[in-house]
């Protein structure tokens, strides 16, 4: 399951602007893929992402969850989702980038993803 999320992630963070992706699964499989080390280091990108799973279980109730989370900065944006199946996506991006301009449809596409077996 984890090589399908790999590949997938590999195709998409070459997007002119994309900083960096992480994923980590239910079972505590994780993994990042950093474009530019020097802006967005893998070590820092995997603290993100564990914040970011911490965040997950505090806004979720009953429920009641955001589709997906969206912090902007003036250099950039983080997003993060979490699917159903419990797998948790993060995108570092420049700001009006290319990239920044595609989350909508990157992440609609996770959701859409099949891990398979």
């Amino acid at each position: 399951m984890k090589a399908v999320f790999q590949q997938w992630i590999s195709e998409r963070v070459l997007q002119p602007g994309m900083l960096g992706c992480a994923m980590a699964g239910p079972g505590g499989d994780g993994f990042c893929q950093c474009v530019d080390e020097t802006v967005c280091p893998p070590d820092k990108l995997a603290e993100i992402l564990n914040l970011l799973e911490g965040v997950h279980a505090r806004t979720t109730t009953n429920g009641l969850e955001p589709r997906w989370r969206t912090w902007v900065f003036a250099g950039g944006k983080i997003r993060s989702v979490t699917r159903q199946d419990g797998w948790l996506l993060v995108a570092v991006v420049r700001a009006d980038s290319p990239a920044a301009k595609n989350l909508d449809p990157l992440f609609s596409e996770f959701f859409m993803l099949s891990p398979g077996n």
